[in-house]
Parts: structure tokens; C-alpha cells; sequence
């Protein structure tokens, strides 16, 4: 949803997400690894709020506004 979001404001953005998890089954592997670490430590946290912070850790804010 991130990436359809971002798609709409910042292609560049769309990309860096999509790349961060599709672009390889070894990276969604991973990226699954990071969810799931970030899930087991903070987990009174909404998981889209957990999946929405490893997006922007790795490719910045969502903030669209201008």
C-alpha cells in the first residue's frame, strides 16, 4: 500500500519501496526478517505502523504534503 500510496506523489519513492522488498525474493526474505524482528520488539506497536517505519528507515518520509 506504501508503494501505491508513494506511486501517486513520488515515483522515486514508489521505487525505493518496491525495490526494498520485491525486487528480489532474497530482499523480501529479509525484509519479512526485519517485519517480523520489529513486530516480536515492539508489540503493543499497529503492525501497519511498524511496516510504515522500516519503509521510511529505508527510503524516507511519506510525507507528500506541499
Amino acid at each position: 500500500m506504501a508503494s501505491i500510496v508513494a506511486s501517486e506523489n513520488d515515483e522515486a519513492k514508489s521505487e525505493c519501496i518496491a525495490n526494498w522488498y520485491f525486487e528480489t525474493d532474497e530482499k523480501r526474505h529479509s525484509a519479512n526478517e526485519e517485519l517480523r524482528s520489529y513486530l516480536s520488539k515492539y508489540p503493543d506497536s499497529h503492525p501497519g505502523a511498524i511496516v510504515l517505519a522500516a519503509v521510511i528507515k529505508h527510503c524516507g518520509s511519506m510525507n507528500f504534503t506541499e
